[in-house]
């Protein structure tokens, strides 16, 4: 549980920051691209590694997780 309000806490940063630099828009946007596919990189590791769960799983939480935060 801890994990996921550290996950969600970051990916609402992420969201919240890059949004405030509005300046030059498709290299922020691009920049806000690139850290959240290494957040969810890091989050399927997560998943799949430290909690041991299914590929089905672990997918699902990582798509919610995903679908919420970064668009």
């Amino acid at each position: 549980m801890r994990m996921a309000v550290l996950l969600g806490i970051g990916y609402a940063l992420v969201g919240i920051l890059f949004a405030v630099l509005s300046s030059h828009v498709k290299a922020w946007h691009l920049a806000a691209w690139v850290v959240c596919a290494i957040g969810y990189a890091a989050h399927i590791t997560y998943e799949r590694i430290r909690l041991q769960n299914s590929p089905r799983s672990a997918s699902l939480h990582v798509a919610f997780a995903e679908r919420n935060n970064c668009r």
